[in-house]
């Protein structure tokens, strides 16, 4: 290369200095993204292995792996790998960290992958056969939730021209937004000898693609002339069959509505080279540069001028082709890789490039240097400093921002010792510098000149101008980061420093990281990595919980020495916040301990598959290895021990501790130690020496001594819980025990001193308390009254001090430690010990005991009861008994399942041994092993081999101390114990002999052991009556029935009993209580109880029978109670009365609705009460009830029927009964009762005698059982339903009365059909067959009757038919109850029949069976004789026509004949009858004979004679018609009057495709809607349209909409359109139809003339909103603000957000009344959606407090100087406390001052003390005395303090006054003395009233010889002083000149109160006078008002009155109702 060239060329590297073959150096097996890392994929032995090389130090590594395709994350050593499962067509995908061995996340893919690209710093490409997805990875947060931290997005779908010529993809990108995207592909058409190439545009905004014939395009960003960067997109267009190509650079950003005409240039290039098949690979627009690279496959490189596009270098870089390029990440050249695999790298020479300017021939050569110099910062055309200058004179800040970044460093390869630009470049990355934070101007200078710069008001300050700037164009240097990211930390913007480091905006450097560790833990170990902190590393990944990176880390950098003490420093001095426990993957524990060593499960889950698609899914249980490398392995299991909850920095420290350990690195213990200690953290220290002194090591004896030296020092409650894990045996003991010793420890002293004196000073010292078991001094403090309450309920100390003061003041030894230790002592001395113990106080007694208890095995119980007994030394024995209580064995065996409410257990205070003997005695069972003495398994035995009179011999002794040591309350806890061992029978004869004065112990034993009969006994003898009662209404009233009992026996006062029983209301057995009364003969004393019970609303049975009973043996209206009482028992008191008064049996039975029906009957049937039974039978409507009276086998079936025919059921006006009794009547086939009973309804007088259907069931009872009379009913009655009734006749053969009652009604039809009914039934083609089979049916009818033809309900009599078309269908008994209730009522019937015969008569009626029609066929002969037999029939048949000349008859008459092949005579009928019934046969003869022409003749004139408009006629004849061709006829045909079924004839014509004729017919219906579809197929469009219209059917619309879309006829698609979407239900799918088209434009078109409609509805205008979302937004906010009433709000509002249209959101969240979403919408994207006024305006209407305080959060972050304006408009709405403190954790609080001043005067605390600290820290003394003196309301204490010694004498005034505010006089005045302060001091001693303060303050004077505050001093507090003390101090000091004005004073004083005392007596003698020449009245409020005064005088508080108790909170307990308010 040409070092002139201004094309500067470096090789950056080659792949095979790494042992890379060249057959791997090819597209797809390279990747390269960015100047650090690039990775190979490569095959070696049928293995695959991939290289990943640092480009920058040149080191490789290389894994195994299997792996189809590997790519390099652009700046990480992350790998993205893809692989295909096994056996499946799935794509699995993997994202790895190489450096940590981490598996960031994973995606399977079941579509095939064609391409895949890194787009930027989280995001994946992913080109696919048919789709492109973007893959979104949180590379930096991946721990935080690893199941959501990555997302599969659809971008949009690949063109069909991809698809169809197989291209192969090049290139893929996005913009820096990602809101545009560009494809490229390739193909071929003839093998490679000319190459194609297609690109694909999308937007993601628009939805919208548009497919480009080339090669390569990219986006970037070109600087304009006014500086500003904008962005554009460039791209290659090449033609087919075209040489030359066009460059395109054009801004596809901005519209053209927007009124700014797009940037757009377009220039032809040749990149035509020796070689023909040479194509474009790359393209980049280097934004720094100015210009645009292009590289070619043949490795020529073209440089393009940006503002031209002019050609302005070509050359040819390498002999080999290049295959895969990429940017610098510096943003000065680019990357290329050829196929021998060297790297280049490829920028320009700005110096050479001028040069080759100046003398070049471009013909624009200077314009283009003059954009190069003016706006790119190349030397020599343009001096930037003058015009920095200049700007900086003229504030234009923003500008000279600009041309700082602008400005080209063009000697900066001179620095580095190079004369190649490419290499000094490479040198400076290699050195990790950057080329764009180096420029002349990029200094700190400069920065601080910008920090300088005032700020113009309502403009952002030039600082900030400077970066944003910086930002914009270019990368920030060390300083220029760390000022810019400090104000981001401290206000916390994480997202901007996020979005920085992932741009590379910001310059690492370990100071920026210590800057950002403050805010986010991650960001600052990407920092600590970019610049290699090693120490700072290591902590990081150990306060991200990362331990298996720590060792990663170390093992890698084995040559670094770390400072592991600086690393646990940093990791234990760390505070969290709340981002770091987020982001940082710290896990928030519930709970943890210092001395844990347990591990918990790992805290990552590093198997994750999260999709989006459906193409794509997650595949749990498929997974693919990539990697088979062991190490990776190894270190896994290696740091398994890393998979531990760390909550807190001293844990993760501490954990830090461990990890070393366990890893076998050396580290300086000592120093850590001391480190811990300095610092006071005792804790940590002791956790970590825990765990380093585990192993118990004699060379660690100083370490376990100072562990245990500074926790005895520090905290005793550690040092215990040291002792009792007994792991530590080295330390020095001796030290140890006397710290012990000193510390109140004297278990621990006596455990570890070996000296016998020692040993006995201890004893001496120390006490003994019992204890927990488990935990040494967790002392409950209830059980000793020594110690004092430190503790909370579950006996743990609340902190140290109180554990330190208890253990010196109680010197405590635990009881059960102290036996232990007594057991290794001998025999002698132990008891030498008890004996001492004994004589000395009670305070040992309790050792006494315990010691008793550990060895009364071998003493035995009943002999240390006997010797306590024998020194009356009841309390020992209570004692005693109660610490071995539980281990009594259990001797009770009663099971009662009586249950008792127990009390919570506490025993109180004042028997705290008692309190305390169930934790006594389980220790004795289950003594620790280490430290107590363990009971052998004897010593247990012994107890349990206790006998039962031993055990009820001591519970006695123990009841017996209770009582006489008078411990009532444990006495009564073990009376109500239900599980007490004593024996009860014992101790209720004991209670009983004591009398006790209380006998609530005697009434719980007698209560739980059921002695209930001989407590009421004993009560009541001992006249305790009132327990009587409180145990009977209050504790136990289950058990009343007994006391009651008991009472009545012993003959108890009436009075008492009924007192007893009126307070007893919730006696839960009232059955046995009544029981004992009735046995008793004392029922009638219930009475008045049962009654108020009954009154009550009780309706418990036992109870209502009483009263029935009582009522019935008093006679006292009995009648009336039995039928008003419902909850009596019915057959109990029936039972009762039938043997007093079988009436009251009745009522009480009939009352009881059917349960007691046998009964009943019984009783009416045994006293002859026939009639009232049936009254009852008749009443009662049972079917069951009425077959057992009806019954043969009843011997009184006889009168009840006789009482039902005679007389009830004649009474009887329910149509119900009549019902339900005939059919009784009926089933039990009483025809002639039935007929009986119903000739006494029907033919006598009767309401029912007219009823229709009782008149049908006598001739039907009739017809069954006596055909005789059926003749004589048919005469006499009329009102029934003849035609049915003759029906049923003719089945039952009575064809003759079937005759007569047709005739008679008239239905003459069905009379001439009885007659030939044969004939009718006679077929020529059948025989004699048929009419025997007729018969057989006829008579199996008649045998069958009732049982075939009538089905019975429950309610209804019905006669259901079951044959195939004769007899009854219903009559009028088949309708429901109602129906029929309001037929018989009303004496008319509603029959529903089958008229047989009458009406038309069809074919059907004469069908038969398929066996019928399969007999066989009789001869001529027999028909020929039969025919001569009906001759009779029919000649009656033609007699009866003629009479009645009924053209049904003549029409029946005519079918005979035609059945009888009498063809004339039946024409001649079928004329008579004017009928053309018959046409259908007349039809069939003559298709028989095949005469279409006749058929046609036939129809034509029966048309004529008859004027028939049949539909079969005319259709048959219309399709004759049309089969034959003649349309015209067929025309004329339709068109005249006719009955065809057109619509029938058309279906059939349009299924035979005749859509000529079918349209002929459909037009003449009209059938618009067939119509329509046939001019469709037709393609007549419009004719369609027409139809349609008149069609007015959404179906039709719709498809004429579908057919019109899909062959592109859109005016009329758009037609039947707006038809369509007018309904709702189907706008939905004409949106799908036109967006699946991509009609966008005029599916908007047809939605707006939507609008226009009236009767357009929300769904068009919601949809309308949303097109103009998505495809043209600027239309939008318009439409909205007109019809925002009108459109889902809701819907659309989703629509916005998701097209980040958040003004428009904003907008309709304000017009759906969300003004919380609204500001929330604005607050979240204000950088767009905010708008001051709007906002404003929506503020006014938020309600809610949090929302209104984020908004507060907001305004300060970014809009501070509105605030005050902000807070003024919510000053009702805000929490002022809340404001204050938001406001103080931010330090914005000078921002609020004014509004804090506006509020103040509500005197708030938080408020006035803001208020007071600004003061305070402004030094503004005058607005902090103003807030006082006005506001009080704030902690003056807390002031006062920080006021007294402040540095400003007025600060400290402040402070006097406070002192004096708050009746502090005497500091008040002696800190006024010290500031001399006179006036002030003088003031408080005269406020203070005090004259010691006065005299004090007048020495001081005296002594410092202050004459004038003397002076002062003597006045102002002269009513203070003693003229005693005044004089003396004259006379001492020698003042008399200042004295003389107090006495003077003084003087006056006293004369002026003598004369006032002089008035007053003159007035008290004159009223004296007055009051002796006066009656002497009295007054009786002389006395009152005369206490009045002294009480006013004298007030004092009252005690409480006598039997005041405190309200109790314990639970509730049965047994306390025997308290003193009760008696």
């Amino acid at each position: 290369m040409n070092r002139s060239s201004p094309l500067s060329v470096a090789v950056v590297d080659n792949l095979t200095n790494y042992d890379i073959k060249y057959e791997s150096f090819r597209l797809g097996n390279v990747s390269i993204e960015g100047e650090k890392f690039i990775c190979v994929k490569e095959n070696v032995n049928d293995n695959t292995q991939v290289v990943v090389i640092n480009l920058q130090n040149k080191t490789s590594t290389r894994k195994y792996m299997k792996a189809d395709s590997v790519i390099i994350h652009p700046k990480d050593p992350i790998l993205a790998l893809r692989g295909t499962l096994k056996n499946m067509n799935t794509i699995f995908l993997q994202v790895f960290n190489i450096e940590t061995k981490e598996k960031i996340c994973s995606l399977n893919l079941n579509e095939y992958m064609t391409y895949w690209k890194w787009i930027n710093n989280d995001t994946i490409a992913i080109v696919c056969e048919k789709n492109i997805y973007h893959w979104n990875i949180d590379i930096y947060n991946s721990k935080k939730n690893k199941e959501h931290n990555n997302t599969l997005t659809k971008v949009f779908e690949k063109a069909q021209i991809f698809i169809e010529n197989n291209s192969q993809i090049l290139y893929y990108t996005t913009d820096k937004d990602m809101k545009w995207c560009i494809l490229c592909g390739i193909f071929t058409q003839d093998q490679g000898k000319s190459i194609d190439g297609y690109m694909q545009l999308y937007s993601c905004e628009k939805k919208l693609h548009q497919t480009i014939e080339g090669f390569i395009g990219c986006f970037g960003n070109f600087i304009f002339d006014n500086f500003d960067i904008k962005p554009l997109f460039c791209f290659i267009e090449k033609k087919k069959n075209s040489s030359l190509s066009k460059l395109h650079l054009m801004d596809i950003y901005t519209n053209k509505s927007e009124g700014v005409i797009p940037h757009k240039i377009v220039k032809e290039i040749n990149l035509v080279n020796e070689s023909l098949n040479d194509f474009p690979i790359y393209i980049s627009m280097n934004t720094l540069q100015g210009v645009i690279y292009v590289v070619t496959k043949y490795s020529y490189i073209y440089i393009f001028d940006e503002g031209t596009l002019t050609l302005i270098i070509k050359e040819r870089i390498s002999e080999d082709n290049i295959f895969t390029c990429c940017d610098s990440k510096n943003g000065d050249g680019i990357y290329a890789i050829n196929k021998k695999g060297k790297i280049f790298y490829v920028t320009l020479n700005y110096v050479q490039l001028m040069n080759f300017l100046k003398i070049s021939t471009i013909d624009v050569k200077d314009r283009i240097m003059k954009n190069l110099c003016f706006k790119y910062g190349y030397p020599g055309g343009c001096d930037y400093i003058s015009l920095y200058k200049k700007c900086i004179n003229e504030s234009d800040f923003k500008k000279a921002s600009k041309i700082i970044c602008l400005l080209k460093n063009s000697k900066f390869h001179e620095e580095h010792y190079s004369s190649s630009v490419a290499e000094a470049i490479l040198h400076m990355i290699k050195k990790n510098e950057d080329i764009r934070i180096i420029p002349p101007l990029r200094t700190q200078q400069v920065l601080n000149s910008f920090k300088s710069f005032k700020t113009v008001p309502g403009q952002l300050s030039p600082l900030l101008l400077y970066f944003s700037v910086l930002l914009d164009y270019d990368k920030l240097n060390t300083y220029e980061s760390l000022e810019l990211v400090k104000p981001v930390v401290l206000q916390k913007k994480r997202e901007y420093l996020e979005k920085w480091i992932k741009d590379d905006k910001l310059t690492s450097s370990e100071e920026l990281g210590d800057l950002v560790k403050a805010l986010d833990l991650r960001f600052a170990l990407n920092i600590y990595l970019r610049c290699t902190s090693h120490n700072k590393i290591i902590a990081m990944y150990c306060l991200l919980n990362m331990f298996s990176n720590v060792l990663s880390y170390i093992n890698n950098f084995k040559q670094v020495t770390f400072d592991y003490v600086s690393i646990f420093i940093i990791i234990i001095s760390h505070e969290f916040t709340n981002n770091d426990y987020i982001k940082g993957n710290v896990r928030i524990s519930s709970s943890s301990s210092v001395c844990s060593n347990s591990s918990t499960n790992s805290i990552h889950d590093r198997d994750i598959s999260t999709t989006t698609h459906s193409n794509v899914t997650s595949q749990k249980n498929e997974t693919l290895s990539f990697f088979s490398d062991t190490n990776t392995n190894k270190t896994n299991v290696i740091n398994d021990s890393s998979n531990y909850e760390k909550t807190t920095p001293s844990e993760l420290a501490i954990y830090f501790v461990k990890f070393l350990c366990e890893n076998n690195i050396q580290f300086d213990i000592n120093g850590i130690i001391d480190y811990l200690l300095s610092r006071k953290k005792l804790q940590e220290a002791t956790s970590i020496l825990l765990d380093y002194l585990k192993d118990n090591k004699p060379e660690h004896k100083h370490l376990q001594t100072k562990l245990f030296e500074f926790n005895l020092y520090n905290n005793i409650q550690v040092a215990e819980t040291l002792f009792q894990m007994d792991i530590f045996t080295y330390y020095d003991k001796h030290k140890i025990a006397y710290l012990c010793e000193e510390n109140g420890l004297y278990q621990r002293a006596l455990e570890n001193y070996n000296n016998i004196s020692d040993i006995k000073r201890v004893i001496n010292k120390s006490t003994f308390l019992s204890e927990n078991k488990n935990t040494q001094y967790n002392i409950d403090i209830g059980t000793s009254n020594n110690m004092t309450n430190h503790t909370d309920e579950k006996g743990r100390y609340n902190n140290l001090s109180d554990f330190k003061k208890d253990i010196k003041k109680n010197k405590c030894i635990s009881i059960d430690w102290i036996k232990g230790y007594f057991a290794t002592l001998s025999d002698s001395v132990c008891e030498e010990i008890l004996f001492e113990f004994m004589k000395t106080s009670k305070i040992n007694m309790e050792l006494v005991i315990a010691i008793c208890v550990q060895y009364y095995h071998k003493i035995g119980i009943k002999k240390i009861i006997n010797k306590f007994e024998e020194s009356k030394n009841y309390e020992g024995i209570f004692y005693f008994i109660s610490s071995i209580l539980n281990e009594l064995p259990d001797v009770n065996t009663r099971t009662d399942n009586f249950s008792f409410n127990n009390t919570d257990g506490s025993l109180g205070n004042e028997n705290a041994s008692l309190a305390n003997y169930n934790a006594r005695s389980s220790s004795i069972s289950n003594l620790n092993t280490t430290g107590t003495s363990s009971v052998n398994e004897e010593e247990v035995e012994n107890v349990y081999n206790l006998k039962k009179e031993d055990v009820h011999f001591i519970m006695f002794k123990y009841i017996e101390a209770c009582v006489k040591i008078n411990n009532i309350k444990e006495l009564d806890r073990l009376c109500k114990d239900k599980n007490a061992k004593y024996n009860p029978e014992q101790i209720k004869n004991y209670l009983k002999e004591c009398k006790l004065s209380d006998p609530r112990p005697l009434i719980y034993v007698c209560d739980i052991h059921d002695y209930i009969e001989e407590l009421a006994e004993y009560l009541y003898k001992n006249s305790l009556l009132k327990y009587i009662e409180v145990y009977v209404i209050k504790v136990n009233p289950s058990n009343a029935n007994k006391v009651i009992s008991v009472l009545l026996d012993l003959d108890a006062s009436e009075e008492f009993l009924l007192n007893l029983l009126n307070q007893i209301k919730n006696i839960s057995n009232i059955k046995n209580l009544i029981d004992i009364a009735e046995k008793r003969n004392r029922l009638k004393l219930l009475l008045p109880w049962l009654e108020t019970r009954a009154n009550e609303g009780y309706e418990n049975i036992e109870l209502h029978n009483a009263l029935a009973k009582i009522y019935i043996d008093l006679n006292k209206d009995p009648e009336n109670f039995l039928k008003t009482n419902n909850f009596y028992d019915k057959k109990l008191i029936g039972k009762y009365c039938e043997d007093l008064d079988s009436h009251l049996a009745y009522i009480a039975y009939e009352r009881s609705n059917g349960e007691c029906d046998k009964e009943l009957i019984n009783i009416t049937s045994k006293n002859g009460l026939f009639k009232l039974q049936a009254k009852y039978l008749v009443k009662r409507q049972s079917m069951e009830l009425w077959k057992i009276v009806l019954d043969e086998s009843n011997k009184y079936r006889k009168n009840v029927i006789d009482q039902v025919i005679g007389s009830t059921l004649i009474e009887s006006n329910n149509a119900d009964e009549i019902t339900v009794t005939v059919k009784a009547f009926i089933e039990k086939k009483l025809s002639s009762e039935l007929i009986e009973l119903l000739e006494k309804i029907v033919l006598h007088n009767s309401e029912f005698n007219d009823n229709k259907n009782l008149q049908n069931l006598l001739i039907l009872t009739a017809i069954k059982s006596d055909s005789k009379k059926v003749i004589e009913y048919i005469n006499r009655l009329d009102n029934f339903s003849g035609p049915e009734i003759a029906a049923v006749a003719y089945e039952y053969n009575l064809r003759e009365e079937a005759f007569i009652i047709y005739k008679k009604f008239n239905c003459f039809t069905s009379a001439v059909s009885v007659l030939l009914d044969k004939i009718l039934d006679f077929d020529t083609g059948m025989g004699k067959k048929i009419i025997k089979k007729k018969k057989k049916k006829s008579k199996q009818k008649k045998n069958i009757y009732i049982d075939q033809h009538a089905s019975y309900d429950n309610n209804n009599l019905s006669f259901q038919n079951n044959s195939s078309r004769e007899g009854i269908n219903d009559f009028g008994y088949n309708e429901n109850v109602k129906s029929v209730n309001d037929s018989l009522t009303d004496g008319k019937a509603s029959l529903t029949l089958d008229k047989v015969g009458s009406g038309s008569y069809s074919e059907d009626e004469t069908d038969y069976s398929d066996s019928d029609k399969n007999d066989d066929k009789p001869d001529n002969k027999q028909n020929k004789q039969e025919i001569v037999d009906y001759e009779s029939d029919l000649n009656r048949a033609i007699d009866l026509a003629q009479k009645c000349n009924n053209p049904d008859v003549w029409f029946i008459l005519g079918k005979a004949q035609l059945k009888l092949n009498k063809i004339t005579d039946a024409i001649d009928s079928f004329i008579k009858s004017n009928n053309s019934g018959a046409y259908k046969e007349v039809i069939e003869k003559c298709k028989e004979n095949n005469f279409y022409e006749h058929i046609i003749m036939y129809l034509t004139n029966l048309r004529e004679s008859t004027f028939l408009k049949d539909v079969l006629i005319d259709s048959e004849l219309v399709y004759a018609y049309a089969k034959l061709k003649k349309l015209s006829d067929m025309t004329k045909f339709i068109t005249s009057t006719n009955s065809a079924n057109l619509q029938m004839i058309g279906d059939r014509l349009y299924k035979e495709q005749e859509y000529e004729s079918a349209k002929i017919l459909y037009s003449s219906i009209p059938n618009n809607q067939k119509l329509t579809v046939c001019y469709l197929k037709l393609k007549e469009y419009a004719l369609a349209i027409e139809a349609a219209k008149k069609a007015k059917s959404l179906k039709t619309w719709k498809e004429v909409n579908f057919i019109c879309v899909k062959y592109k006829q859109l005016k009329f698609a758009h037609v039947a359109g707006l038809q369509l979407i007018m309904h709702a239900d189907h706008l939905d799918e004409i949106i799908k139809i036109y967006e699946k088209k991509k009609y966008i434009n005029e599916l908007i078109n047809l939605l707006e003339n939507g609008l226009n409609n009236e009767r357009a509805h929300i769904g068009i205008y919601t949809e309308l909103g949303i097109l103009y979302a998505k495809y043209d937004s600027d239309k939008l906010m318009e439409f909205i603000r007109t019809y925002s009433n009108k459109i889902n709000t809701r819907k659309l509002i989703d629509v916005c957000k998701n097209e980040y249209l958040l003004k428009e959101a904003v907008y309709l969240y304000i017009s759906y009344d969300e003004y919380n979403l609204a500001v929330d919408t604005i607050i979240n994207h204000s950088p767009t959606a905010y708008q001051p006024d709007i906002f404003m305006q929506v503020i006014h209407k938020v309600t809610n407090s949090d929302v209104i305080h984020k908004v507060i959060d907001f305004y300060i972050e970014e809009n501070p100087l509105n605030l005050y304006n902000l807070l003024k408009v919510l000053e009702n709405k805000i929490d002022n406390t809340r404001l204050v403190q938001t406001v103080k954790k931010t330090n914005n609080l000078p921002l609020i001052q004014k509004y804090l001043e506006d509020i103040q005067g509500q005197n708030i605390t938080s408020v006035n003390e803001t208020l007071n600290e600004i003061y305070l820290h402004n030094d503004d003394y005058i607005s902090l005395r103003h807030s006082i003196d006005e506001y009080d309301n704030f902690n003056q204490i807390n002031l006062i303090t920080k006021l007294e010694n402040h540095k400003l004498l007025e600060m400290r005034r402040i402070a006097a006054l406070l002192y004096k505010k708050n009746k502090k006089y005497k500091e008040s005045i002696n800190l006024s003395k010290k500031e001399e302060q006179y006036k002030d001091a003088i003031e408080v001693a005269r406020v203070s009233k005090n004259s010691i303060y006065v005299e004090e303050l007048i020495d001081h004077f005296i002594n410092i010889k202050n004459k004038e505050a003397l002076c002062a001093c003597l006045i102002v507090c002269y009513d203070i002083l003693k003229p005693d003390y005044v004089l003396e101090i004259m006379w001492t000091s020698g003042f008399k000149d200042q004295a003389m004005i107090y006495f003077i004073q003084m003087l006056s004083d006293y004369n002026n109160q003598i004369e006032t005392m002089k008035k007053q007596i003159e007035d008290m003698q004159k009223e004296k006078k007055m009051n002796k020449s006066a009656p002497n009245d009295y007054s009786e409020n002389s006395g009152k008002n005369e206490f009045i005064y002294l009480l006013n005088k004298n007030l004092s508080i009252m005690p409480p009155q006598n039997g005041y108790t405190s309200p109790s909170n314990s639970q509730y307990d049965k047994y306390d109702m025997f308290n003193s308010t009760h008696f």
